[in-house]
């Protein structure tokens, strides 16, 4: 679980840094959908979420899907609320370290 926690805020994190070696996962798109471009970075995190998601505990299980969703949705442009799925994706970040540390 650390260890999807740490891949999960490294995805996240260097998704906004240009690596030159690998410049393929940030540029290459799969999809435009609403006229935001998917690319395999987003998809990358995306998968990692999921993966991180299905490791909870029952309670929090549902409550990191229902917080996926919304991120999903204002990524898309569907909820439009000023930095919205970046916030929500702190949330998940945030509640996915508190349950690695037993805190909830």
């Amino acid at each position: 679980m650390i260890f999807l926690v740490v891949l999960l805020i490294a995805l996240w994190y260097f998704g906004y840094i240009s690596i030159p070696s690998i410049p393929f996962l940030k540029n290459t798109i799969l999809f435009s959908f609403n006229h935001f471009a998917v690319t395999i970075w987003d998809l990358l995190i995306f998968i990692v979420i999921m993966w991180a998601v299905n490791i909870l505990p029952s309670p929090l299980r549902q409550i990191g899907w229902a917080l996926t969703v919304l991120w999903l949705l204002g990524l898309f442009g569907i909820i439009a609320i000023a930095n919205f799925s970046t916030v929500i994706l702190w949330a998940i970040i945030i509640g996915l370290v508190l349950a690695v540390l037993k805190v909830i």
